[in-house]
């Protein structure tokens, strides 16, 4: 991708270890991939972790009248604030702090928060989100899956992984960086797109699923290798959240060194992802729903 002369949504992705500078911003490709998946008809959008020359505000100017927009509101730390309504903008200065009085008064007015927020206040920002009942579609970094602030949204079906990844972004240059695998879409949103998921085709033995060592579950490391027919506890890579088939699986609990939400089996001085002594990353913990159960509740 070319350079751009404009700089566009910034966020906050890990530090790179060898480099100061952990300013990105999104693309409009990024956007372009991700929103078409929802229906923005008659809602108001409110961009506020930005300024008018994002790339979020870009696109949802040029497409208000095709995505049936009501309302287009914009903030961003740099004080900026904006108001469109498709006829006429209002500006002016304000405090473009998130967390602001005067943000989160128009927070209540949105429909529908899309933006980039500081991967640094991540934790906040979806806690922010959720606390005001609105509907969001955000970017942050992949590892928010396992954080103990975010997981249990997701757990809960309050959040769930958007469709797509964005794995390019601009650097305060304008240069195209690759962040291959490093950041995720989470929204709320309803959408009538079907998503990707994986059908399981490997089978249980005990030879070849181990069992942690302070925790009721086997270790799978690979999503690929989730047995198809295992009915217990099972801990999968976290990026499995991505794939899995919530019509056939329950999300259980998340595993590091402790559990994020069951702490019945949490150990001093042990990892609970460890087998054989020896720890692995965290684990998602899943198991097969009892489908019989599950048609009994909806009928």
């Amino acid at each position: 991708m070319h350079k751009v002369a404009q700089h566009v949504s910034q966020c906050h992705l890990v530090r790179a270890k060898n480099t100061k500078n952990d300013e990105y911003y999104t693309t409009s490709q990024s956007i372009e991939q991700e929103v078409p998946h929802y229906s923005f008809r008659n809602k108001t959008v409110y961009c506020n972790c930005d300024d008018p020359t994002s790339n979020f505000v870009i696109y949802f100017m040029i497409n208000f009248y095709n995505l049936g927009l009501k309302r287009l509101i914009v903030t961003g730390i740099g004080g900026h604030f904006f108001d469109y309504d498709g006829k006429t903008m209002k500006k002016r200065r304000i405090n473009g702090d998130f967390r602001s009085a005067e943000c989160m008064k128009l927070l209540q007015e949105a429909d529908i928060v899309v933006t980039n927020p500081p991967f640094s206040l991540f934790r906040e920002f979806v806690r922010t989100l959720i606390g005001s009942g609105v509907k969001f579609l955000v970017i942050g970094p992949k590892t928010a899956i396992s954080y103990k602030e975010v997981f249990p949204y997701l757990a809960n079906g309050m959040m769930r992984i958007g469709y797509t990844i964005p794995n390019e972004f601009l650097d305060p240059e304008g240069n195209t960086v690759k962040l291959t695998g490093l950041s995720r879409w989470f929204t709320n949103l309803d959408s009538d797109s079907p998503k990707t998921i994986r059908l399981f085709t490997a089978t249980y033995h005990p030879s070849l699923y181990q069992q942690f060592d302070y925790y009721p579950a086997i270790n799978v490391d690979r999503t690929e290798d989730i047995p198809c027919d295992y009915d217990g506890l099972m801990g999968v890579p976290i990026t499995a959240l991505e794939q899995l088939d919530f019509n056939q699986y329950e999300v259980v609990d998340m595993i590091a060194r402790y559990a994020v939400l069951d702490h019945t089996h949490d150990t001093p001085g042990h990892q609970l992802t460890e087998v054989n002594g020896k720890p692995k990353f965290s684990r998602l913990i899943i198991r097969k729903k009892n489908i019989i159960n599950e048609l009994k509740k909806v009928s």
